[in-house]
Formats: C-alpha cells, sequence, structure tokens
C-alpha cells in the first residue's frame, strides 16, 4: 500500500440531524474543502461521495496510520451502541462495530457533531464515538464535544494537519490552529462555541511521517538547484581554449 493515511468524507443532504451555530443545514460543504486540502497535506487516500459506502470503508480502516471521518453522526442515548456515523447507501457505521475493529492508526480525527459525546456510564465513562475508536486500538482521538460549525471547524482541522505535519505534538498542532482562527475573527465567531468543540485526548505525541510529499514547487525548485549545479561545475571544469 503506497499511503498510509485514509481520509473518509460524506456529505449528505438529508435529515438534519445537527444544528451548527451558524450552518441550520444538514449539508457540510466546508468539508469538502477541509478532506481534499488535508489529502494534499497528507497525499492521503479519499471516499468521496459515492465512494463513502459501508464495504469500503470497512475494507480499508484497519490498514491506515490516519483514519478521518468528516460526516454526521447520530447520537442514540438510549441505545448507545445504536449511534452511527452515516455514510452513503443503505448501511451506515455503528458504534458497536467500531469496537469489532483491530486499528493501527495513530490518530483518528472525528470532526463531525458530537463524536466526543454520549451516555455516561458509572465505571465506564462516556459511550461517546472516540471512546469506541480508543478501544479499537487508536492511541489518539480528536473529537468534538458539540455540534460543531462546519466552516469553523474545518478550518481548525486544516491548520491542525499542517501543525502535525510540521512535527507539532498532537496537542500543541489543535491549539496553534485554534489560536490562528480567533485571530482571524471577528467578535461573533470569536465565541467558544465556534472553535473550542475540537479537543485531543489519548498520546498527544508528534506523528513521524515517513514519507515526505513531495509537491510541484518542491520538485521544481531541486530540478533549478541542480540545473545550476550542474552549470557551475561545467564552467568550473572547463578547459581554458589554447591561444596558440
Amino acid at each position: 500500500m503506497t499511503s498510509k493515511y485514509l481520509l473518509i468524507l460524506i456529505i449528505l443532504n438529508i435529515h438534519i440531524l445537527a444544528q451548527s451555530p451558524l450552518n441550520k443545514s444538514s449539508s457540510i460543504p466546508f468539508s469538502v474543502r477541509e478532506v481534499k486540502e488535508v489529502s494534499k497535506i497528507l497525499d492521503g487516500d479519499v471516499l468521496l461521495y459515492d465512494d463513502a459506502v459501508y464495504n469500503k470503508v470497512m475494507e480499508k480502516i484497519e490498514d491506515y496510520d490516519i483514519v478521518h471521518f468528516s460526516s454526521h453522526v447520530k447520537i442514540d442515548f438510549d441505545k448507545e451502541l445504536s449511534s452511527k456515523i452515516l455514510l452513503h447507501g443503505t448501511k451506515d457505521l455503528f458504534l458497536s462495530e467500531i469496537y469489532s475493529l483491530n486499528l493501527k492508526a495513530k490518530l483518528a480525527v472525528l470532526s463531525g457533531c458530537n463524536t466526543g459525546i454520549g451516555k455516561l456510564h458509572s465505571g465506564e465513562g462516556v459511550m461517546s464515538f472516540a471512546r469506541a475508536f480508543r478501544f479499537a486500538g487508536c492511541s489518539s482521538i480528536l473529537m468534538t464535544l458539540w455540534a460543531v460549525d462546519d466552516y469553523a471547524t474545518s478550518n481548525i482541522i486544516v491548520e491542525f494537519y499542517k501543525n502535525l505535519f510540521a512535527g507539532k505534538p498532537k496537542d500543541v498542532a489543535l491549539q496553534q490552529a485554534k489560536i490562528k482562527y480567533l485571530n482571524k475573527s471577528n467578535g461573533k465567531t470569536a465565541s467558544p462555541v465556534f472553535w473550542a468543540a475540537p479537543v485531543v485526548v489519548g498520546n498527544p505525541n508528534k506523528i513521524i511521517f515517513k514519507e515526505k510529499r513531495v509537491t510541484p514547487f518542491s520538485t521544481a525548485l531541486i530540478f533549478t538547484i541542480v540545473v545550476i549545479f550542474l552549470s557551475l561545475l561545467f564552467i568550473l571544469t572547463r578547459k581554458p581554449k589554447s591561444n596558440s
């Protein structure tokens, strides 16, 4: 497998399952930008729209170092194991199924609404999606504590990945992403309801990316340096013409 990073994006326009502070629609259009930008940073695999179906998700999910869900989540407080991440097609991913997975992921990013909440069980804790992914073997989780705003969260998540790729620990990467968002916010959008919901739990250590992504810009820069070096080498080693 050439890529170790799996990014899953599901866009739905059906039931209104979560009310965000700004966007009352069930559509999450800024998640498109979120995943496309993150896939550029990590050069990751993407399951988008019709590809984000149950069979493809379950086929791939155990093979990756990072798993990212940007989708609607339906929380069932009465039957917590029936809570689910909504996928395309007729079958969704239930909380109960996540517990049976064997994940090798170092990080699960659950940027949908309410991924860190659920029914509180004495001696067990909160029966949330974050807990399920942790139980399945994922050492770190980025979860949300309430229904998030699509625009604000997508911006924070993209910056989080940039910081993560730059070698920052996960908690610091998220903190700095939030600070950058706040620096660009106005009086209304600076309210904690817009930016405070995403939190990191579990192992906060940085992720070592073994395969650095080579961008077209970096490729062109390397090519230019090589050409200049070879030109200088040719000039310096060229024998002067004899005048005789």
